[in-house]
């Protein structure tokens, strides 16, 4: 037998560090290129807005338009300035609220909101 086999059939486990590193990859991958469509998504597309109020819209830089729209700009609206209008209260508190817990008071507005939420979501 094996020497990581005790003879019940199943082998001892390494402790998983390459199975983890491998997932840790994929991952980190995949949010890459998930991030890299966004961005592309937001060069191509036109946004849509003909003035429906159930529009939102949360002013970033250009780099990081493509994760401020439509639920997202809800979010970071719900964020920065708490339920305001019926329209927002379809926004769970849960992700408004990590959001803001780790948004150093520096950067509380716009830019600094959009990057925290894009980081922990």
């Amino acid at each position: 037998p094996d020497e990581s086999d005790d003879g019940s059939g199943v082998a001892a486990r390494d402790g998983g560090g390459d199975g983890r590193k491998r997932v840790l990859g994929a991952a980190v991958a995949s949010r890459l290129v998930f991030c890299a469509l966004m961005a592309l998504s937001d060069l191509l597309i036109p946004d849509w807005d003909d003035g429906d109020p159930t529009v939102a819209h949360f002013d970033v830089p250009s780099g990081l338009r493509a994760f401020a729209r439509w639920d997202a700009a809800w979010f970071l609206l719900v964020t920065r300035d708490g339920y305001t209008d019926e329209q927002s209260h379809f926004v769970f508190p849960g992700l408004p609220w990590a959001i803001r817990l780790l948004t150093p008071t520096a950067l509380s507005q716009g830019t600094g909101l959009a990057v925290i939420g894009v980081l922990i979501t």
